[in-house]
């Protein structure tokens, strides 16, 4: 009987113990990752292709007007 009761008292020291560590409480998890973004459609593609080409027509326009501003 004894050491039933100390069988008890000891368990439940372990149970004491473990709710103890499990009290800590982590910040809520993001949600899972998901695709960034879908895969690039031949619309999409025309549009960049057109953005970098007057990007690049920009930057030759403005390396123009430096060079005629350095000859004045």
């Amino acid at each position: 009987m004894a050491q039933q009761k100390d069988l008890i008292s000891w368990y439940e020291n372990e149970e004491s113990e473990e709710s103890d560590t499990q009290a800590v409480h982590l910040p809520p998890q993001p949600p899972p990752l998901t695709p960034e973004t879908p895969p690039p459609t031949r619309e999409s593609r025309g549009d960049v292709l057109h953005l970098i080409k007057f990007l690049q027509e920009s930057r030759t326009r403005e390396e123009e007007l430096r060079r005629r501003e350095e000859k004045l």
